[in-house]
């Protein structure tokens, strides 16, 4: 059994969603540990946002050993990375040990231990399950094969990437061949320029309220799904969020507007992605922009493709849809977890 100390507890509430925390993740996978403030094998840091480090730099504890949870985000879109963060607490030099673990799956630096985790479709399915949602979930015999939309592409907050998406899409005329959204939940980025929100199906304060919900009726009246995730302009990072895996969920196709290689990653995690169905190849660009533009050139040529093609083409690839909707369903128990299970087990049982 591994002893834990739970160093920022009155915090915890304050995260996103509550399996967001590690005790969360500990249950679910059915971790043997003890919570104790008494000689403690490791101590465990939540990091709530990018420069949490930076206003909570002491660490009180008597853990030799220190665990940062981070799997929620990427490192590098504070002044000051999570790793740097780290080596600049008060305390460093008090653990023996010291383990990041991060959802950016292609970490950098090497001065502590990084354990990238695949985080977010877990995350989805269970928060879907625990607030008994799965009834948004698409089924075989529910979908749709006569669509009005050729795409979905549902926006929350405005970002720069997304503008760049939505402004391509004004400028080729093809908005209305999408169900698309621009809610711009958090305000709109004033240094972007004035852009007036799009909303279909969810206002802002519905949004703020749960980001996790699917309008199932949206999903399947769209043939494709074109993600725009979160930090694709974060170059060094590699960051997959619940916005990829809705469209599993929900057995769309889709196209990613993210991080170089993002396709390349979920293929080995056991993903599947859509070669046969328009090129992949922009997920090896080494840009934001030029993956963007390449991406929606293919999006182009698919919005031009007559319905019954269409309807040929996700026949062609049903089989892969389903596997990639099982994947997400069974992520708690699913082989692509073990690797990074038994990472953070090694971790934590260093001090044990």
């Amino acid at each position: 059994m591994t002893r834990i100390d739970i160093i920022n507890q009155t915090d915890i509430p304050k995260l996103k969603h509550q399996n967001y925390n590690f005790i969360a993740w500990c249950k679910a996978h059915k971790i043997d540990y003890a919570l104790t403030k008494r000689d403690p094998d490791w101590a465990v840091m939540h990091v709530l946002f990018g420069s949490y480090l930076m206003y909570n730099k002491q660490i009180e504890t008597n853990a030799k050993n220190l665990l940062v949870w981070y799997p929620a985000e990427c490192e590098h879109y504070a002044s000051v990375s999570v790793e740097e963060q780290i080596l600049q607490l008060d305390n460093v030099g008090q653990f023996k040990n010291i383990v990041l673990v991060t959802g950016n799956l292609k970490p950098t630096g090497s001065r502590i231990t990084k354990i990238p985790l695949m985080f977010f479709d877990w995350q989805l399915i269970t928060y879907l399950i625990k607030e008994q949602e799965e009834d948004q979930i698409l089924t075989e015999d529910w979908y749709k094969w006569n669509k009005s939309k050729d795409y979905m592409c549902l926006n929350g907050k405005d970002k720069v990437s997304r503008r760049h998406v939505l402004e391509w899409l004004q400028n080729n005329s093809l908005v209305d061949h999408g169900h698309v959204s621009y809610v711009c939940y958090d305000g709109v980025d004033q240094s972007l320029g004035i852009i007036d929100p799009i909303i279909i199906d969810q206002s802002k304060s519905q949004i703020r309220r749960n980001d996790r919900w699917m309008n199932p009726d949206l999903y399947n009246d769209a043939w494709i799904n074109i993600v725009t995730e979160a930090f694709p302009f974060v170059e060094q990072d590699l960051f997959i969020t619940e916005k990829t895996f809705k469209p599993m969920l929900q057995l769309q196709p889709f196209m990613i507007q993210g991080n170089r290689h993002t396709l390349a990653r979920l293929r080995d995690y056991g993903y599947k992605t859509f070669s046969s169905l328009w090129d992949e190849s922009y997920d090896d660009l080494p840009e934001w922009q030029d993956r963007t533009s390449a991406m929606l050139q293919q999006l182009k040529l698919w919005c031009e493709l007559p319905s019954h093609v269409k309807q040929e083409m996700i026949r062609s690839v049903w089989s892969n849809l389903l596997h990639n909707q099982e994947m997400v369903r069974n992520t708690a128990s699913d082989v692509t977890r073990s690797a990074d299970l038994a990472d953070i087990l090694r971790a934590v049982s260093v001090g044990g």
